[in-house]
């Protein structure tokens, strides 16, 4: 079959990209200019027949939810973001996804096409699996049509990664990124709260593969067996490790294709693989214990940039405009943080080149906005076009934003009932008992060991006591210091959790604010190390405004994240100012204890004649300057216990009022600049929102019901480490 006869019988010829009068000069003339061709494979099935996945749901709900955004995801970055033309870019979803399809599609879209030095890009999102052929061992890509061997027909229709790469081998250009959003170790229990796992629940056993002709005619009678990925392969996770897909409202991805997409959007050219992969991983790691790796032939380059050299054009973006009207505006929304993404029904964009052009959004369904623009004038008109780039000027989030609570299903009817009832007395818990819908956490029991006596088929042991209720993440990993070590009752359980769970929603409420791809002010946060040696060890800063170059800038590029500190080590933040108005803010982080902490400036000397200093002046940092976090000659050592801390920076060019005095009564507390805040957390969190809501000069467009966060008067930054013995 001809490649436009494949395209057409697949119903996939896209229409050319038209960038009318496009106000990004820039983005234009990269699309004018003599490049070579940059063609791509997009590949997502969500809709797995039951015979493929070898495990019944009971229900008509897709064996997986987020593949087929993982493909638009890819899409638009590619078209928007390198410049890739809509027509060389080849969707298959679903039922196109069969094994015979994938390998045409292979053939006639890139073997067919490619020449030397053009970039190709294949990406897969779907189930991944072990499987044994014979005495070996083997990874593949699940088709749509991946049957699984019967007794009546024993071999499999698998799409082996041994198959991939040798296919890949084929290809006349090695400019190749392979993108594989899909794993191969199955979890011991389902996953729950809107999580799903991206492997095949069974490890099959068959005989050899069944046969395409194609595939011969392409590889030859004996084809030879590459040992690593032509170009690079950039996959979601270990082989050891769970890939996993999230939901956010009514969004469903792969956490390592948003997360990877995402940080594209907020990412001005040049930029290397290894800081893209690193910031990458230190955003998937929020949700979900995966860890994103580089292999392949061309992984060894310390100066790879992603997509191999399909240099992304700047500036950073929140999303872009992809169709219009001459009422209506569509943007992309891929650009967006997840935490934002449920809370953009009502937020306001505007144009790169027209940063006062703010429209608010009508509706959204998915990554989609729809924006009036009926009544724009002649000059807005040029820069509302096809291509623009927009920014999110207007953050609107409901003052009541719950924590849901997951009831674990393999508790008993008793124990989901009694939890049900504890968590209703929670004025801001709402519970489920599903496992499809989003939840925040789980709670429930870990699983229960068999002991050694029994496992070997002996009596049962005496039963000893009871292990107590704890809280999970849905992919059910322990949260710190919640579990109990003794049988307890339900209600007790939930009373002795409800300080974590106000701290949880306090978090999730104040991670809703980070923006650093839309802020106006021009901020940034170092975090150092004073011991055993002097280092500056994480850089994050607002990506809007033109900062001043860091010298060791460079050297914070090329480290890997998510960060590593040991123990025994100490630490200083380094907040910067880059702006001509004072900057006030609010510093709180979560610890290895998953106690939620804040920082306290010291308070002046007692003996001191000098005037005293506004309360919420003291969360301070003059224009132009920088200031320690820790004051003064205090470091924040690193202690046990060992695990992930997770700081917001929260900044505003006006007083955090409301939160000065939340936190004044806490300051007997501590001694180290650095408080537990407790059961005030929630109340703390709250006060920052409103400080924010209170500096936005356009609060009179938004409704009581909610906060207005103004993007030019306000900014969080986020960074992550991890704690080592």
């Amino acid at each position: 079959m001809k490649r436009r006869e494949l395209l057409v019988k697949s119903g996939l010829v896209l229409s050319a990209l038209g960038l009318g009068q496009s106000p990004l000069v820039r983005y234009q003339q990269a699309l004018a200019q003599p490049t070579r061709r940059k063609l791509a494979l997009l590949i997502g099935i969500n809709a797995y027949p039951e015979r493929v996945s070898g495990s019944a749901s009971g229900s008509a709900e897709a064996a997986l939810r987020g593949s087929l955004t993982d493909v638009a995801l890819q899409r638009e970055l590619l078209i928007h973001r390198f410049g890739f033309q809509p027509a060389d870019i080849f969707t298959l979803t679903d039922q196109q996804a069969t094994r015979r399809g994938i390998v045409e599609a292979f053939d006639q879209h890139l073997r067919s096409q490619a020449q030397p030095g053009d970039v190709v890009v294949l990406h897969f999102s779907g189930y991944g699996s072990q499987l044994r052929l014979g005495d070996r061992p083997m990874t593949s890509w699940v088709p749509y049509d991946g049957t699984l061997p019967t007794e009546a027909a024993p071999t499999f229709n698998e799409l082996t990664e041994t198959t991939v790469r040798q296919l890949l081998k084929t290809l006349k250009s090695k400019t190749i990124t392979t993108v594989i959003d899909a794993g191969f170790t199955a979890p011991e229990r389902p996953l729950t709260g809107g999580f799903k796992v991206r492997s095949r629940p069974v490890t099959p056993a068959g005989e050899a593969l069944a046969d395409l002709p194609i595939l011969t005619e392409l590889l030859g009678e004996k084809p030879a067996v590459p040992q690593q990925y032509t170009g690079l392969v950039l996959q979601a996770a270990r082989p050891e490790q769970l890939v996993v897909e999230r939901s956010w409202d009514d969004v469903s991805a792969g956490l390592f294709t948003y997360a990877l997409t995402q940080q594209i959007w907020e990412t001005t050219a040049p930029v290397r693989l290894t800081t893209l992969m690193g910031k990458t991983r230190e955003a998937v790691q929020q949700w979900a214990p995966q860890l994103p790796q580089v292999g392949g032939q061309r992984a060894a380059s310390e100066a790879q940039q992603p997509y191999e050299g399909a240099t992304p054009f700047e500036p950073a973006a929140d999303a872009v405009l992809t169709e219009r009207s001459s009422r209506t505006a569509t943007l992309w929304l891929g650009g967006l943080p997840p935490e934002a993404l449920p809370y953009s029904d009502q937020s306001w964009f505007s144009v790169l080149d027209g940063e006062s052009l703010a429209r608010p959004v009508r509706s959204r369904t998915g990554l989609t906005a729809q924006i009036d623009i009926s009544d724009l004038s002649a000059t807005e008109n040029a820069a509302w076009q096809v291509g623009a780039i927009a920014i999110e000027t207007l953050r609107i989030l409901p003052r009541q934003i719950d924590l849901v609570v997951a009831i674990d299903h393999s508790l008993e009817r008793i124990e989901r009932v009694d939890a049900t009832s504890a968590l209703a007395a929670l004025p801001f818990v709402s519970s489920t008992a599903t496992d499809t819908q989003l939840a925040d956490c789980l709670f429930g029991k870990p699983p229960v060991e068999p002991t050694q006596t029994a496992s070997l088929g002996g009596p049962p042991e005496e039963p000893g006591v009871k292990q107590g209720y704890g809280l999970f993440l849905p992919t059910r990993d322990l949260l710190p210091g919640t579990l109990a070590k003794q049988d307890e009752a339900i209600k007790a359980a939930i009373s002795r959790l409800t300080p974590k769970l106000r701290t949880l929603l306090a978090m999730k409420r104040l991670r809703s604010t980070v923006n650093a791809s839309s802020s106006r002010l021009a901020v940034r946060l170092n975090l150092e190390m004073t011991s055993p040696q002097e280092k500056l060890l994480l850089q994050k800063q607002t990506l809007r405004p033109a900062l001043p170059k860091s010298r060791l800038a460079e050297q914070i590029a090329q480290q890997d994240l998510p960060l590593t500190v040991g123990t025994g080590s100490r630490l200083r933040y380094r907040l910067f100012n880059f702006n001509q108005l004072p900057l006030y803010f609010v510093f709180v982080s979560v610890d290895a204890r998953d106690r939620m902490l804040a920082f306290l400036p010291p308070l002046p000397a007692p003996d001191t004649d000098a005037p005293a200093t506004p309360l919420q002046n003291r969360y301070s940092v003059a224009p132009g300057t920088a200031i320690s976090i820790p004051e003064a000659d205090i470091d924040w050592g690193i202690e046990e216990p060992i695990g992930s801390v997770e700081t917001l920076i929260i900044c505003s060019t006006t007083p955090f009022t409301q939160a000065a005095e939340a936190l004044a009564p806490l300051s007997s507390k501590s001694n180290s600049q650095r408080v537990d805040l407790g059961e005030a957390a929630l109340t703390i969190a709250e006060a920052i929102l409103s400080d924010l809501d209170y500096g936005n000069p356009d609060r009179k467009n938004v409704s009581t019901d909610s906060y207005a966060l103004n993007a030019a008067t306000w900014a969080t930054l986020a960074l992550s480490y991890d704690e080592i013995a």
